[in-house]
């Protein structure tokens, strides 16, 4: 049971590849993927299992030395061409797959290549959420409202037809023909709805265009519509950031948000986050830049 935020910050459980992009994200640059020499590469894939294994020395009790030794091999050889910092998390993925330590406790590497520490890569929300994972995303300050915004939501895949069935099952336990809120990025909305006024509060509805509700069937009503919020640079970098990082893996720049809460008020704390985490069946939770998985 954690007791505090505070002992919570040190004893965060982090993945491999939360170190990695930890390491290598700018926050406020342009989005440029800059490609990265092989040679590069190759010691920031070093650098992150030295960080692993000083980060958890209990390791290689769950997680067998050759398999994840021919992780990385595997993972190595796949450094023969210049890549940018994603395409560079995308051949870690196998990686993290291998390692079954249950809570892990790793400190961002101290050093990485400089080509790598000047290029913005993906933190591991968008590939959770692309991957299907029920997200946990608390950050920032509390919103002030009747809608969860981007700092107090849980956030999932809106291209998915089962994720509704999916958080009610885990989570939420509403009714069925109750509908869930898509936030876009604001310079997006004429391209998926009728309406282009901005929602930052997402107390409007809008008509979901046609030839879009199947792109987004998990955000989309029954009669087409859908109580968007849209999210400006501006107002939640942060947020418009994921949604962002999202759509550069799927195409899509959208994602469903719901309120952080499972049968009570929205969490306001970190304690709170922890322990609705802790009684649910999320599978991710993003406390600033800290990442916690089961």
């Amino acid at each position: 049971m954690v007791n505090s935020s505070d002992k919570f910050l040190e004893r965060v459980w982090i993945s491999v590849l939360a170190t990695c992009a930890l390491a290598a994200i700018t926050w406020g640059q342009t989005p440029t993927l800059p490609k990265i020499e092989p040679k590069l590469l190759q010691a920031d894939l070093q650098i992150a299992r030295k960080a692993l294994e000083e980060g958890h020395s209990g390791i290689y009790r769950y997680t067998p030395k050759p398999e994840l030794d021919r992780a990385f091999d595997s993972a190595n050889k796949k450094l023969t061409q210049p890549m940018d910092a994603l395409e560079f998390l995308r051949v870690l993925a196998p990686v993290v797959a291998e390692i079954k330590c249950g809570h892990t406790s790793v400190r961002p590497p101290k050093q990485i290549s400089e080509s790598m520490n000047q290029t913005i890569a993906l933190f591991p929300f968008g590939v959770a959420i692309a991957d299907g994972k029920v997200v946990g995303w608390f950050q920032g300050r509390m919103e002030f409202g009747p809608r969860a915004l981007g700092n107090r939501s849980i956030v999932v895949d809106p291209r998915r037809a089962d994720m509704k069935d999916i958080l009610n099952a885990r989570i939420k336990k509403r009714e069925p023909f109750r509908p869930f809120a898509p936030s876009i990025l604001e310079e997006r909305v004429g391209e998926y709805f009728e309406q282009t006024h901005p929602s930052p509060a997402m107390l409007m509805v809008y008509q979901v265009k046609a030839e879009k509700r199947s792109v987004i069937p998990a955000v989309t009503h029954v009669d087409g519509s859908g109580r968007l919020q849209t999210v400006s640079s501006t107002d939640n970098p942060l947020y418009h950031q994921l949604i962002s990082d999202f759509e550069k893996l799927t195409g899509v720049p959208i994602v469903l948000n719901t309120s952080f809460n499972e049968d009570e008020p929205i969490v306001c704390n970190p304690q709170e986050a922890i322990e609705c985490f802790q009684r649910t069946r999320m599978d991710s939770l993003f406390i600033g830049n800290y990442l916690v998985e089961r």
